[in-house]
């Protein structure tokens, strides 16, 4: 036998750099768990803090457009009065509105537009050169633009979109339109102010290094935005569109809700990662955001983290050089006595202990090495002794195994009746002996008898039960015809020794072999089956009885089939249907089927072949946890031409 190749032996680290690798693994996480617990709680204040001071910038910057715009509204609400009582003149009506302009500097123009139906054109008013003046606008279809259409519809005060002005100023404008009653006429009154009034304050909006603010109108029209490309030509939702962004697209939804909130936007198609801080005007509700990069809005937290790191880091040096220097020490003190027990674990329990430091762990381990040697004295004596024993029995294992396999017929050497029938049987036990067995005989030159059978149980026990069942049974079946008979003795048997594994299930079967007549009786087995040459399979799966053992007079039937020339009968044990698979799965009865259904030959050796090579396979020649048994038996006539 060639010797086994020792396994290489792992190298083993000294005291100090285990003592290191377990100082730097704990350190490592208190470090990381450390950072991230500053990272999540101080980011969290420093958001907190920034919300509050977005806020407060959002919140000024509104106040300052809605001073102007609800100035604007005062002076609209004065002139509708105005206009309403029908006292004055063209005159002081110019007067007025001069004095309106010179009051407010962001008003630009006052129109005032009768209804399409009186045939009067709107009048504009503008200061021009520090002169107001007033013209008529003849040929405009006014009553289809937004800042009429929409306070004439619904009778109540609006702010337009922006617009652009293409008959008077020239300029894109925001008005702000009342419902009128003049003269016993309905009308509107406009008042515009220009666009750059509300882009000016956005665009004053610096924070950190790069954060800017945007102007959306109420559809989301982007209004102010450091990229003047796309002023009044995007909205926010194409922007989003054109980044590929779902929760810009979210974002600009709650924006032109009338919301307010304060929300991370990740990055996205090179969009960096930036924070949103989104407030409402409540005059017109149109929205003022406010962004600012999340690396410039964490960018303290991150100097921060940077310092506790290099913090931590000196401190993790430190104290490993620490625990570096005192494991040398211990090692200098344990070397001799990790030499002393080089020795004792090499198998000379006798050597001595060197002089242990005056400490109680010291004491302790000297006092347990002691008892470990002495212990260790006895330890082998006794393991030479069971060894020996052990060994017995493994002989007197081995020589049962080859008696229980003795005892089973040798498919070869054995013709009985050669040109009427043909066997062949396999018996694979768990272990070294198994309680499986299976055997094949003549009670007479034309009678032939067969026998499946599985005891309960494995092992020695076992064994010994199948032997005595085996040897019974080839004493008492002669002479015999009726297999239920023949079961019955043995029932008997069992229940009068009173054997451990008196549990017995077995198939035993006669077939006469001049007529193919073929009697049965099935004691708790598992079914039998019978293949023609046509491969047509028929399957008897019905029980005679209980399993044997069990019950004292136990009632045991059987069952008669005609056999035809080259049908095969073929028998087995549960370890076949009961093998298992690496996915804990059975091999079942349909896969033994689909094996016998396959078979292009009916020989009873490639028969019982093929069967055993489907269930290694289905178990990926893992050990069986359960002996097998496979018995193949080929009628081929009655040997007559």
């Amino acid at each position: 036998m060639r010797g086994s190749t020792p396994l290489p032996r792992k190298k083993s680290r000294s005291l100090a750099s285990q003592l290191i690798i377990v100082t730097f693994a704990v350190l490592v996480l208190v470090f990381a768990a450390s950072l991230l617990v500053t990272r999540h709680f101080v980011g969290k204040v420093m958001l907190e803090h920034a919300q509050n001071d977005l806020g407060f910038l959002a919140h000024n910057k509104i106040h300052q457009i809605e001073i102007d715009m609800r100035k604007l509204e005062i002076q609209g609400k004065m002139l509708k009065e105005l206009l309403a009582l029908g006292t004055l003149d063209e005159r002081e009506l110019l007067s007025f509105i001069d004095n309106q302009f010179i009051e407010n500097n962001q008003l630009r123009s006052v129109c005032i537009a009768q209804d399409p139906v009186v045939g009067k054109p709107p009048v504009l008013y503008q200061l021009l050169a520090g002169k107001t003046i007033s013209k008529r606008m003849d040929g405009t279809d006014y009553q289809f633009m937004d800042w009429y259409q929409i306070p004439d519809l619904t009778n109540w005060e609006y702010w337009s979109e922006p617009w652009y002005d293409t008959y008077a100023t020239g300029r894109i404008l925001v008005s702000y339109s009342l419902p009128l009653q003049m003269a016993g006429n309905r009308g509107i009154l406009r008042l515009d102010m220009p666009l750059e009034s509300f882009q000016t304050v956005a665009q004053q909006v610096k924070i950190y290094k790069t954060g800017y603010a945007i102007l959306l109108t109420n559809n989301g029209t982007i209004v102010t935005h450091p990229a003047d490309s796309l002023l009044m030509n995007y909205t926010f939702f194409d922007l989003a569109e054109e980044l590929g962004d779902p929760t810009l697209r979210d974002l600009g939804r709650k924006m032109c809700s009338g919301r307010t909130g304060f929300l991370q936007i990740p990055e996205q198609n090179k969009h960096p990662s930036s924070w949103y801080y989104y407030m409402p005007l409540q005059t017109n509700q149109w929205t003022l955001a406010i962004v600012v990069p999340e690396k410039e809005l964490l960018a303290d937290l991150k100097k921060l983290l940077w310092m506790l790191f290099f913090s931590e880091l000196g401190a993790f040096t430190v104290i490993c050089g620490g625990i570096y220097v005192s494991s040398l020490r211990l090692n200098h003190t344990l070397k001799p006595i990790v030499e002393s027990f080089t020795r004792i674990g090499s198998g000379d329990f006798q050597t001595p202990l060197p002089e242990l430091p005056h400490i109680r762990e010291s004491e302790v381990l000297g006092e347990a090495v002691t008892a470990m040697q002495n212990a260790l004295q006895k330890y082998v004596e006794n393991i030479r002794l069971v060894t020996d024993e052990k060994n017995k029995i493994l002989n007197e294992v081995i020589f049962a195994s080859a008696i229980q396999r003795n005892l089973i017929p040798k498919n070869t050497g054995q013709p009985l009746s050669p040109d009427r029938i043909s066997s062949f049987g396999i018996l694979e036990p768990a272990g070294e002996i198994g309680g499986d067995l299976y055997d094949y005989f003549l009670l007479d030159q034309d009678t032939y008898c067969f026998a499946i059978a599985d005891v309960a149980g494995k092992g020695i026990v076992a064994a010994m039960t199948m032997t005595m069942v085996t040897t019974l049974l080839r004493s008492i079946a002669p002479g015999q015809n009726q297999p239920e008979l023949i079961l019955k003795k043995v029932n008997t048997f069992l229940i009068e020794n009173n054997l451990e594994s008196n549990f017995v299930t077995i198939i035993l079967g006669i077939i006469d072999l001049t007529t193919g007549r073929m009697t049965f009786a099935n004691a708790g087995h598992v079914p039998l089956y019978i293949v023609n040459p046509a491969r047509k399979l028929r399957k008897y799966s019905e029980t005679h009885s209980t399993a044997l053992g069990f019950l004292k007079n136990l009632k045991i039937g059987s069952e008669k089939v005609s056999l035809e020339p080259g049908d095969t009968i073929v028998v087995l044990t549960d370890g076949v249907t009961e093998a298992m698979s690496s996915n804990n799965d059975f091999f079942g009865y349909e896969r033994l089927e689909a094996v016998l259904n396959s078979l292009s030959q009916t020989h009873p050796e490639i028969t019982a072949n093929a069967i055993l090579t489907e269930v290694h396979a289905f178990s990926n020649q893992a050990t069986h946890k359960d002996d097998i048994s496979i018995l193949a038996i080929e009628y081929l006539g009655n040997g007559t031409l």
